[in-house]
C-alpha cells in the first residue's frame, strides 16, 4: 500500500486544516510502490498488483 502521507510526516488528511498532497506527487507513489517491490529480489515481479479506493481508486490505472 503506498502511503503517500505519512512518508511527508502528515498524520491527518481528513479535516480542513490538513495539507493534502499533489495530485501528482500521489500518483508518482503509485507508479515508485510497483517498480520498488519488482525490484526486490525476494517478490516475484510477475504477482504485483494495485488497487485503489475512494480518491486512490484511479491511482492503479496509472
Amino acid at each position: 500500500m503506498a502511503d503517500s502521507w505519512g512518508a511527508r510526516g502528515m498524520k491527518e488528511s481528513c479535516t480542513p486544516a490538513s495539507k493534502d498532497v499533489e495530485t501528482t506527487a500521489r500518483l508518482d507513489d503509485a507508479l515508485g510502490a510497483p517498480r520498488f517491490l519488482q525490484s526486490d529480489p525476494t517478490v516475484d515481479p510477475r504477482r504485483v498488483g494495485a488497487i485503489g479506493w475512494s480518491n486512490g481508486g484511479d491511482s492503479p490505472s496509472a
